[in-house]
């Protein structure tokens, strides 16, 4: 069932539909709502991914340039993309990386405040996981080229433990970090189409754009419309930020009967100079990404001990669904349990108009399906309990899991 086959449904169930945009847009909302609170209500099997992601060990350069500014740089080829948002250790202090501009420059958080010079000492260390953007819970991490399970320690065990972040060694657990979060841009971009030799579908666009930031995306700026007549081509100017900020932009759009913004082009740098599109953007949109929906905040985990060799992880973990958008859009979980977001809502709505018993018959029917998807779908979820008083050296000896129903 795809979104616009759940609207025509409630639409039909309710003998009301009055075809205005504000209407659907709320009928919408409350399909999401109710659909993400689905997902994130219990360990169901359909509601889990796995992904791989590489925990780095540490670098180091010894042919490093500092100067009085953010930007640090290397004689020799040494900077990588997976450096931004990590800790740079410059002659004893630690710095954030904001950006890699190339294998040889990078540009830190902040002014670097030592003594400018050649042959500094560079070590660059992976002490920060990002978690995917549509994580919800993270539940296991395995090493499965050494054989090893992560243990998870909370943010108290760490401090008992005093887990250091400079230890390294073979990890053995991991524990979560403090997130980070990217704003939204507070400025709009600007839009005008002109004549040209272009092919650019002629029609009405919208452009927003985004905030890149230690390599991770923050939410949508506010949009901006423009009309394309055919042979025209549009120039669209993301305002500039601060030079050496580290801030990026991505440009996002969408066309015609589009719902979802899709991206346009990414990296772009701070100067203010504008993106010209000359083409369709529609020409491979299927396969385009869409535009971000976290709101920029980003959860991040730590490795203890951290990691002395490249490891490959791989993460199982409760995700976030997309949003239902686009008519064809189609909810992620069991097809024949999409009735589900039908009465939930139609509960809600009935509920709305005072209509009472039919309010309650459609949550019969939603919790009927609720049962037996709990029957089907949940998975144990794993546990750590510990016993008595130990001794907090011998402490991770003691740890045992077992597992129970969610």
């Amino acid at each position: 069932m795809r979104l616009i086959d759940i609207y025509n449904q409630i639409a039909r169930k309710l003998d009301y539909d009055p075809e205005t945009d504000r209407r659907r847009k709320d009928v919408e909302e409350l399909v999401n709502t109710i659909y993400h609170e689905l997902f994130a209500e219990r360990l169901w099997t359909f509601a889990q991914r796995e992904v791989e992601i590489t925990a780095n060990a540490d670098v180091t350069a010894t042919d490093g340039i500092t100067s009085n500014s953010p930007i640090v740089q290397t004689v020799a080829a040494f900077f990588l993309s997976w450096m931004a948002g990590q800790i740079i250790d410059i002659a004893g202090v630690e710095y954030e990386i904001a950006v890699v501009n190339s294998t040889t420059e990078a540009v830190l958080t902040e002014t670097y405040a030592g003594t400018a010079g050649t042959g500094v000492t560079f070590t660059v260390m992976h002490r920060y996981v990002d978690l995917p953007t549509d994580c919800t819970k993270l539940l296991h991490v395995k090493d499965y080229e050494n054989d090893l399970y992560y243990y998870e320690y909370s943010r108290y065990e760490t401090d008992v433990l005093v887990l250091s972040p400079d230890d390294t060694g073979q990890a053995e657990a991991w524990f979560p970090a403090e997130p980070v979060a990217v704003q939204a841009p507070p400025v709009p971009p600007t839009a005008t189409a002109s004549g040209g030799a272009a092919t650019v579908t002629a029609g009405s666009y919208e452009f927003a754009y985004s905030f890149k930031y230690q390599g991770r995306r923050g939410p949508l700026s506010t949009s901006v419309a423009v009309t394309v007549a055919t042979g025209n081509q549009v120039a669209v100017t993301c305002p500039s930020t601060v030079a050496n900020s580290g801030y990026l932009k991505t440009l996002w759009g969408r066309f015609g009967s589009w719902a979802a913004f899709r991206l346009i082009q990414d990296d772009i740098d701070e100067a203010a100079s504008p993106a010209t599109i000359t083409a369709p953007v529609e020409t491979d949109w299927l396969r385009a990404e869409r535009a971000p929906e976290h709101d920029g905040y980003h959860e991040r985990m730590r490795l203890y001990y951290r990691q002395s060799t490249d490891t490959v992880l791989t993460l199982r973990y409760q995700y976030r669904p997309p949003r239902l958008i686009e008519d064809e859009d189609a909810p992620r979980l069991p097809p024949s349990y999409h009735d589900y977001l039908v009465q939930r809502v139609l509960q809600e709505l009935y509920h709305q108009g005072d209509d009472l018993p039919s309010s309650k018959l459609a949550e019969q029917r939603a919790d009927a399906m609720l049962a037996r998807m709990r029957a089907r779908f949940l998975t144990p979820e794993t546990r750590v309990w510990v016993k008595g008083q130990v001794d907090t050296d011998r402490y991770r000896k003691f740890r045992t899991r077992y597992f129970v129903h969610a």
